[in-house]
């Protein structure tokens, strides 16, 4: 079975810092490669058995079959940082906020 790599940021090499150098065009290339499909840019919304379904920025839905599903959560701060308050945290994800 074919693998397929689904993910919420919006392109592979991403790494949730908009890149970090020619990262996508390395992962893109390693991921060719190796014939491994990538799915960007959508939310993953059950995890079934047999497939994994998700949603598009549209609210289209569409299933892509497994036989094996593995899922990293995303990234969150500590709660003692979001004890701190809005203005330290950012209450979705308790991450330091920073002045870019």
């Amino acid at each position: 079975m074919p693998i397929t790599f689904i993910t919420s940021e919006p392109y592979v090499g991403h790494l949730g810092l908009g890149g970090v150098g020619p990262s996508r065009r390395v992962m893109e290339d390693l991921f060719a490669e190796r014939s491994i499909k990538w799915i960007a840019n959508v939310k993953i919304t059950k995890v079934e058995p047999d497939k994994v379904i998700y949603e598009d920025l549209n609210g289209n839905t569409y299933e892509v079959p497994c036989k094996l599903s593995m899922l990293m959560p995303k990234f969150m701060g500590l709660e003692v940082v979001a004890s701190a308050g809005d203005k330290v945290a950012n209450p979705a994800d308790k991450m330091v906020i920073v002045n870019k």
